[in-house]
């Protein structure tokens, strides 16, 4: 039977710990590589999510939508008497003059959850038009408080005012 010299166990204890030494370099190393392409991953699914919340801004429902708020505001109409009046009678209409605030519900929810962010990239892009638009739905959200209507829009109008 092969037997190890006494001289030598050092030796083996010397190499078994440099292995242990390597292999927790390469470990760490591992880490910060991975940490790294988790947040390059984060923001490239962030900036997805503002490329298509920016083309669904532009898309051909949402622009009619916000014509249809314009209309009303240089009629000098109430935006939530409109809502609720179209609400039952003309459910195209209701549609279209709350697609602008569902827009801004989803971007809140996203943005409150942090699915969506910085909110100083999102208030770069939409900041101006959040804080319109909130002006014009505030009387409708507070009328509708308590069925919590757009609480998601209002959390993220009021946090884009926060950073202004």
């Amino acid at each position: 039977m092969w037997t190890i010299p006494v001289s030598l166990i050092p030796w083996f204890s010397c190499i078994g710990t440099a292995i242990i030494a390597i292999g927790t370099v390469v470990i760490a190393a591992s880490i910060v590589f991975l940490r790294g392409q988790l947040k390059s991953a984060e923001k490239d699914r962030h900036s997805d999510l503002l490329m298509r919340f920016s083309e669904r801004w532009e898309s051909l429902w949402l622009r009619q939508g916000r014509e249809a708020i314009w209309k009303l505001v240089q009629a000098k109409q109430n935006l939530s008497e409109a809502i609720d009046t179209y609400e039952n009678t003309n459910v195209r209409e209701m549609l279209k003059l709350t697609s602008v605030g569902d827009f801004f519900e989803d971007m809140g929810f996203l943005a409150k959850n942090e699915y969506l962010k910085p909110l100083s990239v999102i208030e770069a892009l939409f900041g101006p038009s959040i804080e319109k638009y909130y002006q014009l739905y505030a009387p409708y959200i507070k009328k509708h408080k308590a069925e919590r209507v757009y609480d998601q829009f209002e959390w993220l109008a009021n946090n884009i005012k926060k950073k202004s």
